[in-house]
């Protein structure tokens, strides 16, 4: 890993009586370490190594570069670098370079663990948990609802920390409420913070183009430095990677999703036992209840997508059982406990939905303990049809689809031409061979429970216009439109052929 000057020189400080000369660049462009010997060629962005520096040429320039100097260090020489460090009598050359080796060692390791972190699926708590102990300082993911997401531990037990934990004083106490605007994604910002008079360096990480989560370096054991803030944005660059491993949710109530799942898998079946079980959750028969489907389109990394979304879910709706069940999400609400209209629910879902581009089938209200899995298959053919029926909603509710799922149901074993009324067929035959209206007008007229007048004034025609075409209907089909069930037959059939 490239790492700054002013990252060697603050561990040089930390193992050697030394001396830094000038400021030592806080961009990480160092990757090696190189001795001054004669013939050397002087280069920008590099650390050299010398004991006896009283002999060396002199570079023609100046050289943006940091130089270590054990022993004496001629003032003309300093002169030509941006920043020197110079290391006191007490040190030899060998150990002066293997305290630069333990110092690039330090960093490469933080980089291989969080990359392996990443790969392995770890979430994001355990890469703040390992970077806490190399920036010195506490650091804090929030999410743009200002929740925790994952902290270092200083923050959960250090009286004058524990403020930022909560969500409603959070903004209070950085002075700064979080930038929505996507430029500022990736950069440094200075927040002061209302904790001690300290301040913290904070990066934004943005989703799809919205604002989503904050990553925040609090001063507080120690003084903030240039190369913190060039560490704090590659750390945001992984998190952001990683974020779909934040620590999975564990329901108030232990195992209740674990139970629904049973349930929902059928696993569970006896009546008896649902009840038993649920009920020791606080989740009664008498209770209201809707079941909800989620699909992801995520063709990559779908295992730990589907565990950030659910603990999104389960911490955004509360009193909900949430799980994965094959490749989608399920929710089941309790909507006695819930904490809000079912209005309330529908609006926070259909946002979240929308701003992750993903649907959900919701279920049909219900109460009772022995019918959640027909309620589930609710919200599944919800989710199905929903999309064919409303292509630009993000919720679809069952008792909105029914009627395309009954039309489904009527073709499943034969074409429509083949189920509805052989008279209408026949009408539509006459109305395309002598391009007359008389197959809209029956539609219309049905529709409108045999109204003359409401028929004729939707038609924009004379009521003795419409009873023509109702007679010229009756001799060209001979339907017999004050029967019940031809009624209802014959307008199934103008939806059958409207899918057609």
């Amino acid at each position: 890993m490239k790492i700054s000057a002013e990252m060697i020189s603050e561990g040089l400080k930390e193992a050697f009586d030394c001396t830094v000369i000038g400021t030592p660049d806080s961009k990480p462009v160092i990757h090696r370490i190189l001795f001054v010997e004669p013939g050397t060629t002087w280069m920008d962005d590099q650390v050299y190594l010398v004991e006896d520096a009283s002999d060396i040429p002199l570079p023609p320039n100046t050289v943006s570069s940091l130089i270590l100097i054990v022993g004496t260090a001629p003032e003309e020489l300093l002169e030509h670098f941006d920043a020197a460090v110079v290391i006191n009598s007490g040190a030899t050359l060998f150990k002066v370079h293997n305290g630069l080796q333990d110092i690039f060692a330090r960093y490469d390791l933080w980089e291989a663990r969080i990359h392996s972190m990443l790969s392995s699926g770890s979430d994001v708590q355990a890469m703040i948990d390992v970077s806490t102990e190399l920036f010195g300082n506490p650091l804090l993911l929030h999410d743009v609802n200002f929740k925790a997401v994952a902290f270092s531990n200083d923050i959960g037990v250090d009286p004058d920390l524990v403020p930022l934990l909560n969500s409603m004083r959070l903004p209070y106490l950085m002075r700064s409420a979080m930038d929505t605007s996507s430029a500022l994604a990736g950069s440094i910002h200075v927040l002061p913070l209302l904790i001690q008079e300290k301040r913290g360096f904070c990066v934004n990480i943005v989703q799809q183009d919205m604002l989503k989560y904050r990553l925040i370096l609090i001063e507080f054991k120690q003084a903030l430095k240039s190369s913190d803030a060039v560490l704090l944005e590659y750390l945001a660059e992984i998190t952001h990677l990683a974020i779909g491993f934040v620590p999975e949710y564990t329901p108030a109530e232990p195992g209740l999703a674990d139970t629904l799942k049973l349930i929902m898998e059928g696993s569970l079946t006896k009546t008896e036992s649902i009840v038993r079980k649920l009920e020791g959750y606080g989740w009664l028969p008498q209770h209201h209840y809707v079941s909800l489907r989620f699909h992801i389109d995520i063709r990559v990394h779908r295992d730990r997508t589907l565990r950030f979304i659910r603990e999104r879910i389960a911490s955004m709706l509360a009193e909900t059982g949430v799980f994965e069940l094959g490749e989608s999400i399920v929710a089941i609400i309790n909507l006695d406990l819930y904490r809000g209209s079912r209005d309330e629910f529908e609006r926070i879902l259909t946002l979240y939905l929308r701003d992750n581009f993903m649907k959900a089938g919701m279920s049909n209200i219900f109460s009772g303990l022995d019918d959640l899995r027909q309620y589930g298959a609710q919200a599944d053919l919800a989710l199905e049809l929903g999309p064919q029926a409303f292509p630009y909603r993000e919720l679809f509710h069952f008792d909105r689809i029914v009627k395309p799922l009954l039309l489904k149901s009527c073709t499943t074993a034969l074409p429509a031409t083949l189920v509805c009324s052989p008279e209408l067929l026949a009408l539509r035959a006459y109305d395309r061979e002598h391009h007359a209206e008389l197959y809209n007008t029956l539609y219309v007229y049905l529709k409108n429970h045999l109204n003359l007048a409401h028929t004729a004034r939707e038609l924009f025609i004379h009521r003795t216009t419409l009873s023509y075409r109702l007679e010229r209907i009756q001799k060209i089909c001979g339907i017999d439109m004050t029967n019940f069930d031809s009624q209802w037959y014959v307008l199934l059939s103008f939806e059958l052929l409207k899918n057609e």
